[in-house]
C-alpha cells in the first residue's frame, strides 16, 4: 500500500541533500564580503581595539568565511560536498536515494510489466538494447523495461561510490563513478521511455498513466538535451582542469594559511587538492548548471513511478480508462 510513497521519498531525499550542500556553499559566498569585510576591519583597527584574543587573523583558519567553488558562480555538486559536515551530508543522502531510485525502479516494473515477466527472455532483450528484433517476443515493453530496470540498479550502484567518494580523496574513482551514473541512465531512461509509450496488450491506459507518460516524455527530452551540454559539448570545449596551488589558495582566494597547507597535494607541495576552474569560467559554469538540471530531471522521472504504482494499487474503473483496449497506442518519441 506504501509502495507509491517510494518514489517521492527518492525526489524528498535526493532534492534535500542537494538543497542543503549547495545553499550552503551558496549562502556562504554571498556572505563572505561582508565577513571579510568586518575581519579586515577588526585587523586594521588599533592595538588596543583589537587585544581580544579571539579576533580572526588574516592567515588563520578563522578568516575562511567562504566556501571555494573553483572560481565558478555555480558551484559543480561534487564540491558541494566534498569535506566536513557537508561530506556526510553528501554522502549519506546520495545513498539513500540510490537506494530508493533502485526500489523505484524494481517495485514500477513490477507492478506494470511483472504479469509478463514469463515471457521475457533476458538473451532477447539484450538483443532489443542493441536494436535486434526477435519474433519471439524479445522486444515486448516488458523486456525492454526489464533491461532499463537492470541499468537503473546499476547506476545507482555507481551514485553510491560516487557519493562516498570525495572528489578531493579520490578524484578519479568520484569522475569514472559519475561518468558510469549518466551513461547508465541515459541508456535506461531512453529504453523505459520507448517501452512506456508502447503500453502491452494487457496494461490498461488509464489517464493517470498517460499523464505520467507524457511526463516522463517531458523529462526524458529535458534530460537528454541537458546530458549532451554537460558531457560530449561540455568536456569537448572545455579546458583541462589544474589544481588550485598553495600560494593561490593562501593569497588570492584567501581561505586561510592553515586550511590551504592542509589540503597540499600528496607529491606536489605546491598544489593543493582543491580544482580550479577560474580558466574556463563559462564552459565550466555552462557544464555545472547543466548537470543541475541532469540530477533534478532524473529525480522527477523516477518520482513520477509514484502515478503507475499509485495506479497499481487502485481499483480501475471501466469508465476511467482512455481509449479502447484496441486502440490503445500512444505515439512515439523513438518511433517505435
Amino acid at each position: 500500500m506504501v509502495a507509491h510513497l517510494v518514489p517521492v521519498l527518492a525526489i524528498v531525499t535526493g532534492v534535500s541533500t542537494f538543497a542543503i550542500c549547495v545553499g550552503a556553499v551558496l549562502a556562504d559566498n554571498m556572505c563572505a564580503p561582508y565577513i571579510c569585510a568586518v575581519c579586515a576591519h577588526a585587523c586594521a583597527a588599533p592595538r588596543t581595539a583589537r587585544a581580544h584574543p579571539r579576533v580572526p587573523s588574516r592567515t588563520g583558519r578563522a578568516f575562511r568565511a567562504r566556501s571555494y567553488v573553483g572560481g565558478i558562480p555555480w558551484p559543480y555538486l561534487s564540491d558541494t560536498g566534498r569535506e566536513g559536515t557537508s561530506y556526510t551530508i553528501f554522502a549519506v543522502g546520495l545513498s539513500v536515494t540510490a537506494v530508493l531510485i533502485a526500489a523505484s525502479d524494481v517495485l514500477y516494473w513490477h507492478a506494470t510489466y511483472g504479469e509478463d515477466a514469463s515471457e521475457v527472455s533476458v538473451a532477447g532483450a539484450l538483443k532489443l538494447a542493441l536494436g535486434c528484433p526477435s519474433p519471439g517476443g524479445c522486444c515486448s515493453p516488458s523486456a525492454t523495461a526489464l533491461v532499463a530496470t537492470k541499468l537503473f540498479c546499476l547506476s545507482s550502484v555507481a551514485l553510491t561510490l560516487l557519493a562516498c567518494f570525495s572528489t578531493i580523496v579520490y578524484p578519479d574513482v568520484h569522475q569514472y563513478s559519475a561518468y558510469a551514473f549518466f551513461l547508465l541512465q541515459v541508456v535506461g531512461i531512453a529504453l523505459l521511455t520507448s517501452a512506456s509509450n508502447r503500453p502491452a496488450a494487457r496494461r490498461e491506459m488509464t489517464r493517470s498513466v498517460r499523464r505520467a507518460t507524457l511526463a516522463r516524455n517531458v523529462l526524458a527530452a529535458i534530460f537528454f538535451v541537458a546530458v549532451v551540454i554537460y558531457l560530449p559539448i561540455g568536456l569537448a570545449v572545455n579546458c583541462e582542469w589544474s589544481r588550485l596551488s598553495v600560494d593561490d589558495c593562501v593569497r588570492t582566494q584567501r581561505l586561510g594559511e592553515a586550511y590551504c597547507e592542509a589540503r597540499r597535494l600528496p607529491g606536489d607541495s605546491s598544489q593543493t587538492t582543491l580544482w580550479d576552474y577560474s580558466g574556463c569560467p563559462r564552459t565550466n559554469t555552462m557544464r555545472s548548471v547543466s548537470q543541475f538540471i541532469c540530477v533534478i530531471a532524473i529525480l522527477l522521472f523516477h518520482g513520477t513511478f509514484t502515478i503507475d504504482l499509485r495506479r497499481d494499487a487502485e481499483s480501475i474503473s471501466d469508465e476511467d480508462l482512455e481509449v479502447p483496449s484496441q486502440a490503445r497506442k500512444l505515439p512515439t518519441m523513438f518511433g517505435m
